[in-house]
Order: structure tokens, then C-alpha cells, then sequence
């Protein structure tokens, strides 16, 4: 069944140019699901790196499981042993990867739309490293690289 409050995350991430949200299909189906769960990720990741920039605490993770395979917003998916073909232990959607990977690393890097950029860590040493911001477009995958610097 389509996914319609997930439409305004697609059209926003990926665009309005050669979507039909309409169209039926294994394949359709597996684009929009891929689409709309990739659009969560993004956006549960703005949201919580708008708040670390500005040095909120105490960010909570409420929509983290999923009672069945769905495209809905928990980060993880858990099946029941009663119905054949479902996950059981739990499959990690996107969304869980960026919370390990980035969202929730000790040092994250993100940048607003004005263009200031906040290095937070987390970690109890002091990082040294580079910083290196790219733009990547979901239209073609494009990936340029706008800024490097050494920390």
C-alpha cells in the first residue's frame, strides 16, 4: 500500500521530475519504499544535527522499532516468529546506520543553511583530523567537495 504522508520527503530529497508516486509494481514499489526511507533519514538527521549545533542535550530516539516490514519511521524492523517470511531480530533501515555512522558519532560535522559549519565532539580527547564537506546530488549522484580543512 502506498506510503502518502512519505510523497512530501520524496518530492523534497529527490525531486518532482519523474516521480509517479501512482505507478504499481515490484519495481515502483521498491523505489518509493528506498526513496521514502532515505527521505526519513535525512530528515530525522537535519533535525537532530540542527539541535546539536546549537548545543541541545538530551536528544531522544522515540520512533526506533517497527512491529513488521514497513517503510514507517522506526529505525529498525522486528518480525514475529507466527508469520512466515518476516525478520526476526531486527534489520536495520537507513536511518540506523546514520546513527551509528554520523548522527550519533563522538565528533559530527554539520553545516546550516547559511553556511556556518559546527564541529561537535563528544569524545573525551581531542580530535585532529580533516574536515571535509560535499554536496551530494540525488539527482545524478553527483558529489562536489565545497571546503576542506585540517582540524
Amino acid at each position: 500500500q502506498r506510503n502518502y504522508p512519505c510523497d512530501n520527503f520524496i518530492y523534497v530529497y529527490f525531486g518532482q521530475s519523474g516521480q509517479d508516486l501512482n505507478a504499481t509494481g515490484e519495481l515502483n514499489f521498491k523505489k518509493q519504499l528506498y526513496q521514502c526511507m532515505i527521505g526519513q533519514a535525512l530528515e530525522i538527521k537535519q533535525n537532530i544535527e540542527t539541535r546539536m549545533s546549537q548545543n541541545t542535550f538530551g536528544i531522544i530516539v522515540w520512533q526506533y522499532n517497527e512491529i513488521w516490514p514497513t517503510g514507517g519511521w522506526g529505525s529498525i524492523e522486528y518480525g514475529n516468529p507466527n508469520f512466515p517470511g518476516q525478520v526476526i531480530g531486527g534489520r536495520w533501515k537507513p536511518l540506523q546506520y546514520w546513527y551509528r555512522n554520523s548522527i550519533f558519532a563522538d565528533v559530527m560535522a554539520t553545516c546550516g543553511k547559511d553556511g556556518q559549519c559546527y564541529v561537535r565532539n563528544d569524545s573525551p580527547r581531542a580530535f585532529e583530523g580533516k574536515l571535509t564537506f560535499r554536496s551530494t546530488s540525488f539527482a545524478d549522484a553527483n558529489v562536489s567537495v565545497l571546503l576542506e580543512r585540517s582540524l
